[in-house]
């Protein structure tokens, strides 16, 4: 591979902060870059295709939660395993500042290490995700435990070496400790003790409900050791056997606010009884909808970037309503597209082993070129949804029309198609095979509300119409936020109908003109049988959230109201 020695100088421009100008970069990417020190990678998601290898699927989660990134779990190749039998227990000694912690159910899963005979495989668990000391680490003792619970063997997990709950590491970061805070035994937080107990639950039972019971306990417990953002998000294909039970797992009784999805396609229609089931959990509980994808591709935590199997989700975004005129678009999308390409291809440089788990250059075919601001940029131009929406259909056409309307949908299809032109650049000057996918619309929440349009006013979210020109953002990372987007049109203006024709349109013209993830599309309409029809007959790829009900202030607490079905006593974080 060719090297570019100066590609942080393009990527990274002296004195650009990386987040004001109409180029801006989200926050791991920002990190990546100004903070090297902190020794993180740049992507926001990961994706891991479950293969019936439980070990490897855990060490992936960790490891993608362990980084702050979301993580989707992809479970279309699911088989129920067959149940074992063993035995287990944990040792902790009574010198440990958690043990007074236990609860009277975990106490009855105590050994006392003189009473242990010689048959009993002892686990000795080091306080180490994934460093091997004298001890097993704590995700080789994950695989270590599944080998031997499969050999029928009698375990003994030794948790002593384990820091003590609240206690903080030299990095910032907040212990779990081996036994969580004790509370009692039907709110006993998460620790690591819960993920062997979550462990072994599935073992002996082996469907899909206690998988997913799993992944949120180890969810929840990455999240209660310091790190705040992440969540896990399951899929599966709607032809797996195991799909009704899938479906049947109620989000309640999940923890580490979790949430499921489905992958279908028209073949869906020939099962009126799960197409049912689907849009009521759909519209109830917002379970995400994804087209089936070739080539082994999924969509990942929040559905709008297609990736494989530990593939990388790097993104870079152009602020819309930062763009002086209309003819600049092509200009910033270059820039943008440039800086982007030129990232995916040298992160992996940086960070030594840990490129190790993902995917090589070669066969990571894809970034993600986002924008965010459409309604300030309209805003500022005069152009109603209704116009933009009419214009883009026109030049879809072959009608283009000559209105301001008509000047921004043929300024932006030239942007895609030379944000195509300046990605492919880059791979030719690195001698590296084209990207498969470019461009997206993603939600960008925390990002948009960071920026500012060219009047000073907060950068509405992707493409849609903010439910209000001011609004109270409320969440567990910004308290009572208020931020206002300027005479933008809100949701009630525009309405469902031209708001879903809106992302169709844009589609398009990015599958006309560029090279196309998805769009994270979240519906405004209650969801039944028939709107799953239609659904499978427009061009949107994907089904994110469905805000069926309004779309006011409440929108603005998507992550709480998962919470609120989750567990109504915390607020988890998504990905987003």
């Amino acid at each position: 591979m060719k090297l570019r020695p100066d590609w942080r100088k393009i990527v990274n421009p002296e004195g650009d902060d990386l987040i004001s100008g109409v180029s801006t970069a989200p926050g791991r990417v920002r990190t990546f870059l100004k903070e090297p020190w902190k020794g993180t990678t740049p992507h926001s998601c990961n994706l891991t295709v479950y293969r019936n290898d439980l070990g490897r699927l855990l060490r992936c989660c960790a490891r993608d939660l362990k980084g702050g990134a979301g993580e989707k779990v992809i479970l279309d190749k699911f088989q129920k395993r067959s149940p074992v039998a063993f035995n287990w227990a944990f040792y902790l000694p009574e010198s440990h500042p958690d043990y007074g912690l236990m609860t009277d159910n975990q106490k009855s899963n105590l050994v006392s290490q003189v009473t242990m005979g010689d048959s009993v495989h002892w686990m000795t668990v080091s306080d180490s995700m994934e460093e091997d000391g004298r001890a097993t680490s704590i995700l080789n003792s994950w695989e270590k435990f599944i080998e031997l619970a499969e050999q029928g063997k009698d375990i003994v997990v030794d948790l002593s070496e384990l820091r003590p709950h609240g206690q903080v590491n030299h990095k910032g970061l907040m212990a779990s400790g081996p036994i969580g805070m004790g509370v009692n035994d039907s709110m006993q937080a998460r620790s690591f003790l819960s993920v062997y107990e979550a462990i072994a639950d599935h073992l002996r039972v082996g469907d899909v409900s206690t998988l997913l019971i799993l992944l949120g306990t180890l969810n929840e417990t990455m999240r209660r050791g310091g790190f705040k953002r992440g969540i896990i998000v399951s899929q599966m294909d709607y032809e797996n056997p195991n799909i009704w039970d899938y479906l049947d797992t109620p989000l309640v009784e999940l923890p580490g606010g979790t949430k499921k999805g489905v992958a279908l396609d028209k073949g869906v229609l020939d099962s009126p009884d799960l197409v049912q089931q689907i849009a009521e959990q759909a519209h109830y509980e917002s379970l995400f909808l994804a087209k089936r994808q070739s080539k082994d591709i999924h969509a990942n935590v929040c559905m709008g970037i297609h990736l494989g199997d530990r593939a990388t989700c790097l993104i870079w975004r152009v602020n819309l309503g930062l763009v002086e005129n209309l003819e600049a678009l092509p200009k910033y999308f270059r820039q943008t597209t440039r800086q982007l390409a030129l990232l995916h291809v040298n992160w992996r440089d940086e960070v030594g082993k840990k490129a190790n788990i993902y995917p090589p250059v070669e066969e990571d075919r894809q970034i993600a070129l986002d924008v965010m601001g459409l309604a300030n940029l309209l805003a500022i131009n005069g152009i109603s949804f209704q116009e933009f929406k009419d214009a883009g259909e026109a030049f879809l056409n072959g009608t283009p029309r000559e209105t301001k309307a008509g000047e921004l949908v043929y300024w932006l299809a030239k942007a895609y198609s030379e944000s195509t032109q300046e990605a492919d650049s880059v791979m030719l000057e690195y001698n590296l095979p084209m990207l498969e996918r470019i461009h997206t619309v993603e939600p960008a929440q925390s990002h948009s509300y960071e920026t500012k349009d060219l009047l000073g006013k907060t950068t509405c979210r992707g493409i849609w119409a903010p439910y209000a020109r001011k609004v109270r953002r409320v969440s567990d990372t910004q308290k009572n936020k208020m931020v206002n987007h300027g005479r933008v049109e809100t949701s009630t203006e525009v309405g469902a109908k031209l708001h879903q024709e809106v992302c169709e349109i844009w589609y398009r013209i990015m599958k006309v003109a560029g090279r196309p993830h998805a769009i994270s599309f979240d519906s405004w309409e209650p969801i039944d049988s028939d709107w799953i029809k239609q659904f499978l007959d427009s061009p949107l790829q994907t089904k994110y959230y469905s805000d069926h009900d309004k779309v006011d202030q409440s929108y603005m607490r998507k992550r709480a109201g998962m919470c609120d079905i989750t567990n109504p006593d915390q607020c988890e974080v998504c990905a987003e």
